[in-house]
């Protein structure tokens, strides 16, 4: 990645990205890494725009609302085991009285 006095992003090699996709586990074709390489730089481009802000004067805040959080006590609630095993009865597959899905995260 080069930069000039600016801090404007000139380039970021192809190196670079795919190096981005392999901490993300990304699959990219060379389309893919030429589009991203185009628009990462735009979004560094801008990001460096706005570390040129001078917000010296600004003072600091927090907050900026009068919301509230608002918590809901946490409990079970009662079911009709008739309609949960009918929902089970009805699924394609099932497994100690639970109903069985394709796996959602694989593991290596």
């Amino acid at each position: 990645m080069v930069k000039k006095n600016n801090q404007k992003i000139e380039k970021i090699s192809v190196a670079e990205i795919k190096h981005l996709a392999d901490l993300a586990k990304l699959k990219m074709e060379e389309k893919e890494i030429k589009k991203y390489q185009g628009q990462l730089e735009k979004i560094l481009n801008y990001v460096a725009q706005l570390q040129e802000v001078k917000m010296e004067k600004v003072k600091a805040c927090a907050g900026g609302h009068n919301l509230k959080n608002i918590f809901q006590e946490d409990r079970a609630e009662k079911r009709n085991l008739k309609d949960s095993q009918e929902l089970i009865n009805q699924s394609i597959e099932t497994e100690n009285g639970l109903i069985k899905i394709k796996e959602v995260f694989k593991q290596k």
